[in-house]
């Protein structure tokens, strides 16, 4: 998970990048635009939100692997399981957003 946090990290930062390099470059020159129907902004405005979710869901799983073999209780036990299984951090959301972010790209074909 800690890749795919990295990952998503570099993407965001990439994004943020060519938003300043398009916003740098003069107003009378046209260029055709990257992507479909999307805006760079809305690129990284997606990015940024699913960067802030998995590295909270990375910091909560790093506390976990950390705290958990000291612990003696069933019930704490269990409730490190249930935050490992169920992920908090990462919402329902992430799922589309990710895809639609893909489909955008070209990377996947719409199913």
């Amino acid at each position: 998970m800690v890749h795919i946090v990295n990952q998503m990290t570099n993407i965001t930062t990439h994004f943020e990048g060519v938003r300043k390099l398009e916003q740098s470059k003069s107003a009378d020159v046209t260029s055709p635009p990257l992507f479909q129907s999307w805006t760079l902004d809305e690129f990284c405005l997606i990015s940024g939100q699913l960067d802030t979710m998995y590295q909270q869901e990375i910091k909560l799983k790093q506390s976990v692997v950390e705290d958990i073999a000291h612990q003696t209780s069933r019930d704490v036990l269990m409730t490190y399981m249930a935050m490992w299984l169920h992920q908090p951090y990462l919402e329902d959301r992430q799922h589309l957003l990710l895809q639609s972010m893909l489909l955008e790209t070209g990377w996947t074909e719409p199913s």
